[in-house]
């Protein structure tokens, strides 16, 4: 059995100077090329050997990339012992964090993404998840050089807008306007050629056509499916956080949802009193009974963090709370999250108040201030001062200075949200317009009973995400006695010695 799938053949052995490839989400091709950049690094200088780079969005796909390279290289290792040679000499020496040395001089290694990295560097340079790169026309710019020495450039990638470079890049080579080999994988070129049967094969599970046709329904069904699956670029607004990274960085957390009617305001026959007496009794028993128990198991000393996008108008948009518990190796994890729709503002503040006040070591709530949110946003400050509320509207600088933050948590795997589609949904809802990330104009609907979001659950996140920043100092303080009332004490202690006498 190959180890390589067809379409993964045909890209292993292309010897393009600029190779590119539009795929579909997981299929396997930078795995492939893991395999030829070993094999080349593996090589000596007159049998095309050469120093191999790798360049992706995060240090953590880095890492990971090193570690499959790592797995290639030990198995050609011991295939070469057989004839009396050796691709490594020590792997404990030779064997790194973002790098492999290889007995031919040269090296497999990850480098940052910055365009200034590898200016001027010579070898093989492949650039994962390029549309998705922050700065992709720099990073071509830099990487052009590369093929004037024997070098050479794959660029690998999803889809994300057709405004984006790497599609422009992709419909250049397609019209012959620039020269390179452009290869296409979506979901059902991968499937045909056996990807579904080798993940059987891999996991140990019997493969039926009927199991291959739900797994692909099942991935088709998903939110951006089209960019992610079908290799179809969007029409606009290109997607800030991969889905597979949201994937990657949820855990199992429980949401508390409360929906309230319309008629909870204030009943046909009740008086103002009886209204407000009821409403306060129903929130305070509620918050007792939901939230009480999550608040209880919260740690006490790590510090934690909320951020709440608020909503109150007549489009049915949520109210979100997200606490932000800091870790000691400083992953930020989301416990739970709270999500109020039709909820008034004053149910809403005492929801926020109860929350705060039984945080065992509360830094702060960033709120959205924007339209309604000044309201709450107001009563937070006025309750807790500014040294504990940031009251902000969310503004262009404010997107373009806290989500690439945010989004390079989830890259580094230092956050980790909830599990579950309408969460997914609404970080997806972050998209790059004119430059810029923001939340998609569109609304999205709830999974459950169609109702409205607009990336609700992304925001209050992000908030939570961005008051780690303005978090007070975590002090352990303690009273100590000062010197003087120390010699006070052992001067009363020797007189009344001396009186006993």
């Amino acid at each position: 059995m190959s180890l390589l799938l067809p379409y993964q053949q045909r890209w292993y052995a292309d010897r393009s100077q600029l190779r590119v490839i539009e795929k579909s989400r997981r299929c396997g091709i930078t795995w492939a090329e893991g395999a030829r950049q070993v094999m080349r690094a593996a090589r000596a200088k007159h049998a095309g050997g050469t120093d191999c780079y790798y360049v992706s969005t995060s240090h953590r796909l880095g890492r990971e990339y090193i570690e499959e390279c790592a797995e290639w290289a030990k198995a050609l290792n011991t295939a070469a012992t057989h004839f009396g040679t050796r691709i490594i000499g020590n792997f404990g020496r030779d064997v790194l964090t973002h790098e492999i040395r290889f007995a031919s001089g040269f090296s497999v290694r990850a480098i940052t993404s910055n365009p200034s990295a590898f200016r001027g560097l010579g070898g093989s340079v492949c650039i994962d998840e390029a549309a998705h790169h922050p700065d992709l026309e720099e990073l071509l710019k830099a990487a052009a050089a590369v093929g004037d020495w024997g070098g050479d450039l794959s660029i690998i990638s999803t889809h994300n807008g057709k405004d984006n470079p790497f599609n422009v890049l992709v419909e250049e080579i397609r019209a012959k306007k620039r020269a390179g080999s452009l290869h296409r994988v979506s979901i059902h070129d991968a499937v045909a050629e056996g990807l579904y049967r080798r993940q059987c094969e891999v996991r140990g599970t019997p493969w039926t056509e009927e199991g291959e046709r739900l797994w692909v329904l099942d991935k088709l069904a998903s939110w951006g499916a089209g960019e992610e699956y079908e290799v179809t670029p969007a029409a606009s607004g290109s997607t800030y956080i991969r889905r597979d990274l949201i994937e990657e960085c949820s855990h199992r957390a429980p949401i508390v949802r409360l929906e309230l009617p319309a008629e909870h305001l204030r009943g046909p026959s009740e008086t103002k009193e009886e209204s407000e007496a009821r409403r306060d009794a129903f929130i305070s028993a509620w918050c007792e009974s939901e939230l009480r128990p999550l608040l209880n198991a919260l740690p006490a000393d790590r510090i934690i963090t909320l951020g709440v996008d608020f909503a109150r108008s007549g489009n049915g948009d949520l109210s979100v709370m997200a606490p932000l518990v800091e870790r000691r190796d400083l992953v930020k994890v989301c416990p739970w999250l709270v999500e109020l729709r039709g909820v008034p503002y004053e149910e809403q503040w005492t929801i926020l108040r109860f929350i705060g006040q039984n945080i065992p070591k509360f830094a702060g709530v960033a709120i959205d201030g924007t339209g309604n949110g000044g309201w709450l946003g107001e009563t937070a400050l006025a309750f807790w001062g500014d040294a504990l509320v940031t009251a902000l509207h969310l503004s262009p600088t404010w997107y373009s200075e806290n989500l690439p933050r945010f989004r390079s948590a989830f890259e580094e795997h230092q956050i980790l949200v909830p599990a579950d589609d309408d969460i997914r949904r609404d970080i997806l809802s972050i998209v790059v317009v004119s430059g810029v990330p923001r939340l998609r104009e569109q609304r999205s609907t709830d999974s459950k009973d169609r109702k409205p979001r607009h990336g609700d659950a992304a925001i209050a996140l992000a908030l939570a995400h961005s008051r780690h920043r303005d978090a007070p100092p975590d002090i352990d303080f303690r009273r100590v006695e000062r010197f003087a009332e120390t010699r006070r004490d052992r001067t009363a202690r020797l007189r009344r010695h001396r009186n006993e006498f």
